[in-house]
């Protein structure tokens, strides 16, 4: 972890933290809806708002710790995050497909809404000078060499504050400093390892070729459609929504990705889940207290 992180967003951003669940999947946007997982993964450890809150509430306790030794921290807004977490739940949706133009578009318009126009919380620490600047990044983050090193269950390991501001609003919101990233990154952890083990399977692997293949028969070149999703999400797309739409239809009717993609992640949960139960079950146990 840098010194230049700017509070707990951009720890959840980074880490790609990211949710969904049945009764949650969409956040209006304009008159579209954000792209909605056919297998809502994420949410199978927790929906956005329970996520959220999760992190506010460990905002808060940052933010009370920094004022106790006399350093402003702002908190990040609530609807910010959100808005991260939906964005990345809805390119993952989008990873097999395209099941309509409007998921294009919701997904152009989430993009330029969520990449354009955030500004990280607690900017005004640029203007300090050297020694106010590392006498607040000690006060949030501990003292340089006092990190500790986590070993996450998807094979990263990470440098995390174990003192300071930022450890002891984990550990008063989570229970124990040590294991809150883990936990705070859990959702996205699990969805990512579904994710890897079915990119990983011949029948998706061969599929997604199949797919790019017909892409590239018209002149474009894209992996998978979710490489696509992103261009339009950075406003870079090469074509319409429309085009969009209608040579997916055409590449996925070839590739048959759209159906072969979706029955591999529900089978990938199923080996998945319950691997990462006990965590699970601890996640859901923080978010009743």
């Amino acid at each position: 972890m840098t010194r230049s992180v700017r509070g707990l967003l951009l720890v959840i951003v980074t880490l790609g933290a990211s949710c969904s669940d049945a009764q949650e999947h969409t956040v209006p946007l304009g008159n579209a809806e954000v792209p909605q997982a056919q297998v809502p993964v994420a949410g199978l450890v927790a929906s956005p708002s329970e996520a959220v809150s999760l992190a506010m509430r460990v905002e808060a306790d940052v933010q009370s710790c920094m004022s106790g030794i006399g350093f402003s921290y702002e908190t990040n807004d609530r609807d910010v995050l959100l808005q991260f977490l939906q964005f990345d739940e809805s390119q993952f949706a989008l990873a097999f497909g395209f099941p309509s133009q409007e998921s294009i578009e919701a997904i152009e318009d989430l993009g330029q809404a969520t990449l354009g126009t955030y500004e990280p919380a607690n900017g005004f620490v640029d203007d300090y000078d050297d020694a106010e600047r590392s006498a607040w990044y000690a006060g949030l983050l501990g003292e340089t060499g006092s990190e500790a090193e986590l070993d996450r269950s998807d094979g990263l390991t990470l440098s995390v504050p174990s003192r300071g501001c930022m450890a002891e609003g984990r550990a008063d919101g989570y229970g124990d400093a040590s294991n809150a990233v883990a936990l705070e990154s859990l959702p996205s952890t699990f969805r990512n390892a579904v994710l890897a083990r079915t990119l990983a399977l011949e029948e998706v692997v061969d599929s997604q070729q199949l797919w790019s293949e017909c892409v590239t028969e018209t002149g474009y070149e894209f992996a998978s459609p979710e490489e696509l999703a992103g261009a339009f999400a950075r406003g870079s797309a090469p074509m319409s929504s429309n085009e969009a739409f209608v040579l997916d239809q055409e590449c996925g009717e070839r590739s048959g990705l759209f159906r072969i993609g979706w029955n591999a992640v529900e089978e990938s949960v199923e080996i998945e889940q319950p691997r990462f139960a006990a965590q699970i079950e601890q996640y859901r146990s923080v978010l009743d207290q």
